[in-house]
């Protein structure tokens, strides 16, 4: 039977997880009121949740850093009372971590930017990394599937989304730590990772709007996939033999063998689509028309003031090709646009069919009908290039 040990959590969890048939102990860390009290020796523990979320005594205490060599840099929050004396942590985590135990912990936004405090109700943890604050909504998967380890992790942060947006970000200070990344902002900052540390992992996760479902997520399906779990029991017993065991083996090979077929169909599908953008990426660079008006679409971009002349060249180009404007505007269905942009061109307040000199600005457009010209400008190129590739 898999033991647990909950730290800081709800008693709703324990229940979910007892009733899940695992061996559940409760206890604290003393942040919140000054009294540790761990009832179960930690080495005997499969894995530690850690959810800190009320830390009044640790932000009013004074905090310290270790006299421990190993441990400097280390902060600790002084004048906690152990209250069960038997259970020393900052020894046994040690052996429980040696003894291939996982530690679970979430970076909760727990202060209103005492950075200090938040570490050092982490620092019992080895090599856990910093605290940093941040803000990002925009956070990106790099869970490696093609790693078994991480790929155990893929559907946690598929199923489930941090608490956006995302106050705390990691930063890791040993250089002996390569931790898995599984999510990052746009700057590659870590918000969700894992690490190995004397045989044990350490898993570093962001807040999410709901802690308790993502500790039972993990008892399902990443805890499983990361360790074989076997019952506390003889082998001589040879329990893979009961029906029912060996029923549920099978169908768990039936879907091995099912995923591994679709996983080979993916790869084999992606070769296929990048075949194909190779493709048109070779059709359109040896077309000299697509090239062109490319080419003029580019000038439009950056130039967004003088886009009517870029945007006539590109009507030109077309029509040139076609034989004329009606066969082009029927070739490609692009009646509107080319009547919007040859009407502009041919005002003859404004002659956009010749390039504007250094600096000069004639009659300046209305910024609707900028930002017109320009998406008339892009679905031409786009119905055109739509066509020579298809």
């Amino acid at each position: 039977m898999i033991k647990i040990l909950l730290l800081d959590c709800d008693e709703s969890l324990a229940k979910k997880l007892k009733s899940k048939g695992f061996e559940v102990n409760v206890g604290t860390m003393g942040f919140n009121d000054g009294k540790r009290n761990i009832p179960v020796a930690l080495y005997e523990q499969d894995i530690i949740f850690y959810n800190p979320k009320n830390i009044d005594f640790a932000i009013k205490a004074p905090k310290v850093e270790s006299e421990n060599e190993k441990d400097k840099g280390r902060f600790y929050v002084k004048g906690i009372t152990n209250e069960t004396s038997e259970v020393i942590v900052g020894e046994d985590i040690y052996d429980f971590l040696g003894a291939s135990g996982v530690i679970v912990t979430f970076f909760n936004n727990l202060t209103n930017g005492d950075l200090k405090t938040e570490y050092a109700i982490q620092s019992w943890i080895p090599n856990i990394p910093y605290s940093f604050p941040t803000s990002d909504r925009d956070l990106i998967n790099t869970v490696n599937c093609d790693d078994e380890e991480e790929k155990a992790f893929y559907y946690l942060f598929k199923d489930f989304i941090p608490k956006l947006p995302t106050k705390r970000k990691q930063i890791y200070h040993s250089d002996y730590i390569y931790p898995d990344r599984y999510l990052q902002n746009k700057r590659r900052d870590n918000l969700a990772s894992s690490y190995k540390t004397n045989d044990g992992l350490v898993v570093v996760l962001p807040e999410f709007p709901n802690n308790n479902e993502v500790m039972l997520h993990f008892m399902d399906y990443v805890y499983p996939a990361l360790y074989e779990v076997k019952p506390n029991l003889p082998d001589f017993l040879e329990l893979h033999k009961i029906e029912k065991i060996k029923s549920l083996i099978e169908s768990r090979k039936t879907s091995q063998d099912l995923l591994e077929k679709t996983e080979k169909e993916i790869i084999s599908t992606n070769s296929k689509i990048t075949a194909e953008y190779n493709r048109i990426e070779e059709v359109i660079k040896n077309d000299p028309t697509a090239v062109s008006i490319l080419g003029y679409l580019d000038d439009i971009l950056d130039n967004k003031l003088n886009a009517w002349f870029s945007a006539y060249k590109i009507t030109e180009k077309i029509s040139d090709l076609y034989g004329g404007d009606i066969e082009a505007k029927k070739a490609l269905g692009i009646n509107e646009e080319f009547n919007f942009i040859r009407r502009i061109a041919n005002e003859t307040h404004r002659d956009t069919r010749h390039a504007p000199k250094p600096g000069e600005i004639v009659n300046p457009p209305k910024k609707e009908d900028i930002e017109k010209i320009i998406g008339f400008s892009k679905n031409i190129v786009k119905a055109y290039i739509c066509k020579l590739v298809c």
